[in-house]
């Protein structure tokens, strides 16, 4: 690909496009965050963007999450001629991401969606020679197996022989972007919306394969963090996607390569448009004295040492994007001392459940809840039924 004078690239992974959170679309909060990232790449004159995997948030996306990429994508690639590599995540479905990667090549767009025997390599000019990226997009052991590896049973197993595959000239100038869960003697940093690769830690990839790269672009965490190596980053996620990720700031990773061995890093906030963020306090105080932009998506933990009854709804007059509402002191004794008496008489089980989930809840049950309550009723009776 064509010389510049140094190269820029802009990391970025886990967009999760088409995320629904607590019943709530994301896919406003994701198109003003894909419009931050191209101001990004614009402001910085960036030459090529990578995006390190979880394009989608399912492997069947909805409309209007292709529709969002396909904006993006055109807009970056076609208006702005800045070259995008992608590669697939463990919420991709790498035959759908992949189609028409070909065609789309020799336009600025590269889509790598299955691994191959050495990795795949895209090589850029700049004014210090070249730039040699690798993409490994996610894969299970079984992938690997079915390239004649018959006896890989463990990801790090797999991802070692891809590496010994794969011919690295580190004379020159080096990038690797991959999506998998890279691990190394220091604590990672883990978030309720990353999906487990697999149980019992035979996911985990030791950072020890990348120590060639000048630079290994990371997906599939959701914080921002190193891993081992200052080189070797994860970028995090696009949003924020479940409560535990509050405290985490988003962002993107700036790359300027220079000569070999001088490449600098900058960390570039993103700023949603509605933050998740939690709000700990009484309850009256909460409803009362708003904290904050009231469109946030915020988790509410209340102080109080009573139970409240419908305090979800309550508190979505003032905050109508409130997700969740917990209770600090330990649930149990709240509910023993504030649950109410239900008088079983004459109500049917349906309506016996709408007061336990209204309870719970504290919010009415969506008519597909009951619709599914009545249905699952039905089979029980229909087993109980066949039995006699």
């Amino acid at each position: 690909m064509s010389g510049r004078v140094t190269m820029k690239f802009l990391h970025t992974a886990d967009w999760h496009l088409g995320k629904i959170i607590y019943q709530r679309s994301m896919i406003d909060d994701q198109r003003i965050m894909l419009n931050q990232l191209k101001n990004i790449l614009l402001q910085h004159h960036v030459d090529v963007l990578l995006v390190a995997g979880d394009i989608y948030d399912r492997s069947i996306p909805t409309v209007d999450a292709v529709e969002l990429l396909d904006e993006f994508l055109f807009d970056i690639v076609e208006n702005h001629h800045i070259n995008v590599v992608m590669i697939s995540g463990n919420h991709d479905h790498a035959d759908r991401l992949g189609f028409a990667s070909r065609l789309l090549l020799n336009r600025g767009l590269s889509i790598i969606t299955q691994i191959e025997v050495p990795l795949r390599k895209l090589t850029f000019q700049d004014e210090f020679g070249e730039i040699n990226l690798y993409g490994c997009p996610f894969f299970k052991p079984v992938d690997v197996r079915n390239l004649g590896f018959e006896d890989v049973r463990h990801f790090d197993e797999g991802m070692g022989l891809l590496m010994e595959h794969t011919d690295i000239d580190e004379s020159v100038r080096n990038l690797l972007m991959t999506h998998h869960f890279i691990s190394s003697n220091s604590e990672v940093i883990q978030s309720e919306s990353e999906m487990p690769l697999s149980v019992g830690g035979s996911d985990q990839i030791g950072y020890n394969h990348f120590i060639p790269f000048d630079y290994v672009a990371l997906g599939h965490l959701h914080a921002p963090q190193k891993i081992g190596l200052p080189s070797i980053r994860y970028s995090g996620s696009l949003l924020k996607y479940s409560v535990d990720e509050a405290k985490q700031h988003k962002g993107c990773m700036l790359i300027e390569m220079k000569e070999k061995g001088n490449l600098t890093q900058t960390f570039i906030p993103l700023l949603p448009h509605r933050d998740i963020r939690w709000i700990e306090g009484m309850f009256d105080d909460i409803c009362k004295n708003p904290i904050g932009n009231t469109e946030d998506y915020v988790a509410i933990r209340l102080l109080d040492t009573y139970y409240i009854d419908s305090a979800l709804q309550i508190v979505r007059s003032v905050y109508p994007n409130a997700l969740t509402l917990e209770y600090k002191q330990n649930q149990t004794d709240i509910y023993s001392t504030s649950i109410p008496h239900i008088d079983v008489g004459s109500k049917s089980d349906l309506e016996l459940f709408e007061e336990f989930y209204q309870f719970i809840q504290s919010e009415q049950l969506e008519d597909s809840l009951k619709d599914l309550f009545v249905d699952m009723l039905k089979e029980v009776s229909n087993r109980n039924h066949e039995a006699h």
